[in-house]
């Protein structure tokens, strides 16, 4: 697997540098299967992590709106990246948004 983000994800200083690690393993993920159905436990495995800390990350993702999620049993979601992760980031009277 390999990990990549976008920009906007990025420089969102809302986000901490866990959450926007999270986030590009869900886009790695996400690249390889096309589809995001995946355990909190798995990935809390791949990021050395504890499920509780996933949760939260994944918290903060869906509260920015990078992301919306769907859980299909216990302890298994199905992950969906939105639009508003890809937009370009613009700059207006000077500031970036």
């Amino acid at each position: 697997m390999y990990a990549l983000n976008t920009p906007k994800v990025l420089d969102d200083y809302r986000l901490s540098s866990s959450s926007k690690i999270l986030f590009s393993i869900i886009l790695g993920i996400l690249k390889e299967e096309k589809k995001v159905c995946v355990k909190d436990l798995y990935l809390a495995d791949l990021m050395n992590a504890s499920v509780r800390s996933i949760q939260r990350w994944l918290k903060i993702l869906r509260e920015e709106k990078y992301i919306t999620t769907k859980i299909i049993a216990s302890g298994t979601r199905e992950i969906f990246v939105t639009k508003k992760a890809f937009q370009n980031k613009g700059v207006k009277n000077g500031i970036h948004n």
